[in-house]
C-alpha cells in the first residue's frame, strides 16, 4: 500500500505531504484545489511521462516521493523533474531506469480515471453498439474482409503497374535483342563447320588443280600409274607358277592396282567437291559476318550468345507473366468493388 506521498513544486502545489492509512482513503476538495495533481503525482511514481511544464512557476525542479509498504520491506520511490526536461528516478536512493520503475510499480499501483470503465462514453465504441443494435455485425465482418482484400489487391496492382511501367523500356530492349538472336538461328557447331567450309573454298582453285593432276596421274590413260601397275601384274602372272615368291609378288601388285583405282575414285570425288563456287563463298562470308556481329554484341562467342538468348527468353516470360497478373488483379479489384 501507499503510506506517504510527498509533492514539491508540482503545478500549483508548493510543498505537500499526505499520509495514507489502511483501507479506503478519500481525498475531497473543491474544483481546482489540486486533487487531480495528486493523481498526476502518483502517476509519476508509476512511470508516467514527466514533462517540464508540470513544474511550479518560478521553480526549476519538481519532486514527487512515495513510500510504499510491500509485503517484505519499505520501498521509497522518488522522481525529480527539472525544467530542462531531464528526469531522474530513485528506488531506495538508487538511480534506476523508467523501464525498471514500471516493472516494480506494476504490482503496486493501479490508476483508474473517471468513467474509465464506462465503454458507452467512449466515442470509438459507438459504432459497435449501433451495428450490434441493427444486427449488422455479420455483414460488417464480410464488408471488412472484402475491404481488406480490396486494399491488398489495390496495393499490389499499383506496385505491379509501377514496376511494369518502370521495366517497359527494358522489356522492349529485351524483345529486340531476343528477336535479333532468334533470327540469327544460332547453333553450337555451326561456326566450326562453316569456318572449315570457308577455308576449303578459299583454296578451291589450288585444291581443284591438285586433285585433277593426281587423278590424271593415277587413272587417266594407258600411261597412268594404275595402267603401269596393271602391266607389271600381267607380266608377273606368267611366272607365278615358278615359285611361291613370284606368286606373292603378283598378289601384292594386284592389291596395289585395286588400291590405286580406289584412290583414283576418291580423288575424283574430292575434285568435284572442291570446285570453285563463288555464290557459296559469298553466302558463307555473309553468314560469318552475321556471327561476328552477334558475338561482338552478346559476349564474344556463339556459346555466350546462346546463353544470352536463353536469359532474355526468361526475362520476357517474367514480364509477360507480370502483365497477365496485372490484368488478373484489375479483374479482382473490379469484382471486389462491385461486391
Amino acid at each position: 500500500m501507499l503510506k506517504r506521498l510527498l509533492v514539491k513544486n508540482l503545478a500549483i502545489i508548493k510543498d505537500l505531504e499526505v499520509t495514507f492509512g489502511p483501507g479506503l482513503n478519500i481525498i475531497t476538495g473543491e474544483t481546482g484545489s489540486g486533487k487531480s495533481i495528486l493523481i498526476d503525482a502518483i502517476g509519476l511514481l508509476a512511470g508516467g511521462r514527466a514533462a517540464a511544464d508540470i513544474i511550479r512557476t518560478g521553480e526549476s525542479t519538481a519532486v514527487v516521493e512515495g513510500e510504499f509498504q510491500p509485503e517484505n520491506e519499505p520501498l521509497i520511490i522518488r522522481r525529480l523533474v527539472r525544467s530542462g526536461g531531464a528526469s531522474k528516478i530513485f528506488l531506495n536512493e538508487e538511480p534506476t531506469r523508467i523501464a525498471d520503475l514500471e516493472t516494480v510499480t506494476g504490482s503496486l499501483l493501479d490508476l483508474h480515471g473517471q468513467h474509465e470503465h464506462q465503454s458507452l462514453l467512449r466515442v470509438d465504441t459507438h459504432i459497435d453498439f449501433l451495428d450490434a443494435y441493427a444486427g449488422l455485425l455479420p455483414d460488417r465482418e464480410v464488408l471488412a474482409h472484402t475491404y481488406r482484400n480490396l486494399v491488398r489487391a489495390t496495393k499490389e496492382l499499383e506496385e505491379l503497374a509501377a514496376s511494369i511501367e518502370k521495366e517497359k523500356e527494358l522489356h522492349e530492349l529485351h524483345q529486340y535483342q531476343y528477336r535479333e538472336l532468334e533470327e540469327a538461328g544460332l547453333s553450337q557447331d555451326e561456326e566450326i563447320e562453316i569456318t572449315r567450309g570457308y577455308e576449303i573454298l578459299s583454296k578451291a582453285d589450288e585444291l581443284h588443280r591438285l586433285m585433277a593432276a593426281i587423278g590424271d596421274r593415277l587413272h587417266k590413260d594407258d600411261m597412268s600409274l594404275a595402267a603401269e601397275v596393271g602391266g607389271y601384274l600381267k607380266q608377273l602372272e606368267k611366272f607365278a607358277a615358278l615359285s611361291e615368291e613370284f606368286g606373292q609378288l603378283g598378289e601384292r601388285f594386284a592389291g596395289l592396282k585395286v588400291e590405286l583405282e580406289d584412290l583414283a575414285y576418291e580423288i575424283g570425288r574430292q575434285r568435284e567437291l572442291v570446285k570453285p563456287n563463288p555464290p557459296r563463298m559469298s553466302e558463307i562470308e555473309n553468314r560469318l559476318g552475321v556471327l561476328e556481329t552477334i558475338k561482338r554484341k552478346y559476349g564474344g562467342t556463339v556459346e555466350a550468345a546462346l546463353e544470352k538468348q536463353a536469359w532474355l527468353r526468361d526475362r520476357i516470360h517474367e514480364y509477360t507473366a507480370s502483365d497477365e497478373r496485372l490484368s488478373q488483379l484489375d479483374r479482382e479489384r473490379s469484382s471486389l468493388i462491385e461486391a
